[in-house]
């Protein structure tokens, strides 16, 4: 449903209640996705969240146009992406094991 809203803005961008609900949709549901995650695989999820504002940085870089906020970051994206991985390791975890405990049937790996 928030995909095809993310569609529907992408030919009918000025529709403030579709934004309106796609934010909120998407707020509950990364609050819902975060909930389960354990206390010993937080500070691997939250590299990994780190990792994915880098990215989005990066994309906004390219929309912008500015050759510093993509090299900022691609470099902070590395960088979470990097330390969630080395985290994972240590605590021998797998790093999907982590992100989607929430989906598992209670069996850790």
């Amino acid at each position: 449903f928030i995909l095809g809203m993310l569609v529907y803005l992408a030919f009918y961008p000025p529709t403030p209640w579709v934004f309106n609900t796609t934010l909120v949709l998407t707020f509950v549901f990364g609050i819902m996705l975060m909930i389960p995650v354990l206390n010993a695989d937080a500070p691997g999820v939250v590299a990994v969240l780190n990792g994915c504002a880098g990215l989005s940085a990066c994309a906004a870089g390219f929309a912008a146009g500015s050759g510093a906020l993509v090299m900022a970051g691609a470099l902070i994206a590395a960088a979470g992406w990097i330390l969630a991985i080395a985290l994972q390791r240590t605590m021998t975890r797998s790093l999907p094991g982590a992100l989607f405990s929430a989906f598992s049937d209670g069996t850790r790996t």
